[in-house]
């Protein structure tokens, strides 16, 4: 083929097409941002109220977790374990505690020597083989104040003692060191023993409120949440 003089060809060049942008521009991902944070300032108070409800179980599944140890336990041990409630403890919040013996029967052992040799179930310095647990809202919560534990039978909030053993008899006392132990069960308690645990939710007036919840401890039967 024959072509006319001072004519050429030009050859385009392929060139690759150019990839547009990826990933997100500033004001994109500041849109994202905010829509991020205004969700979280909506949903903020509500999962910050299941959280405190979550806290309140817990608090409560613990109540009758160690409630219902201190009575189990013997069974599995052969030997007397003593539950102490006392309602003075961590500023009127109450505190329950639960030491084991080494012998079965809870007449023989001398309480006041195992809590001693416990100090007082102390978390830190208090001997394992003798203080089995303890629940403490003060720190175990976190949440100093905010949850109490009392025992609302007229005998004696402010101290209790329960002695479970092996064969299954059950005594108790409101005396100091579980001192005068008696297997009748307390004429004011209708044969029970009921705790109120307290959630507090804030305050109105300088009058603290919340949530009441009741644990019942039969005498005698394993421990439940009342109400």
């Amino acid at each position: 083929m024959k072509f006319a003089s001072g004519s050429r060809i030009e050859l385009s060049v392929l060139r690759p097409k150019k990839k547009p942008a990826e990933g997100f521009t500033l004001i994109e991902l500041m849109v994202v941002v905010t829509i991020i944070g205004i969700l979280a300032g909506l949903a903020g108070p509500g999962v910050g109220a299941a959280l405190r409800e979550m806290r309140a179980s817990n608090a409560r599944a613990d109540v009758i977790r160690i409630l219902n140890h201190a009575r189990t336990a013997p069974r599995g041990t052969g030997k007397a374990h003593l539950l102490q409630f006392d309602g003075a403890a961590d500023g009127n919040r109450g505190r329950l505690s639960v030491y084991r013996s080494d012998a079965s029967s809870c007449l023989t052992t001398d309480w006041a020597a195992v809590i001693a040799a416990s100090n007082n179930c102390d978390v830190v310095t208090g001997v394992n083989n003798r203080c089995v647990t303890r629940t403490d809202f003060q720190n175990f919560f976190e949440l100093s104040g905010a949850y109490s534990l009392q025992l609302t039978e007229a005998i004696n909030p402010q101290a209790l003692f329960v002695c479970y053993e092996p064969a299954g008899r059950m005594f108790w006392s409101n005396q100091a060191n579980a001192a005068g132990l008696s297997s009748n069960p307390p004429a004011g308690a209708n044969g029970a023993f009921l705790f109120t645990l307290t959630t507090f939710r804030g305050a109105v007036g300088g009058t603290p409120i919340g949530v009441a919840r009741q644990i019942l401890q039969p005498y005698g039967a394993a421990a439940r949440v009342r109400r």
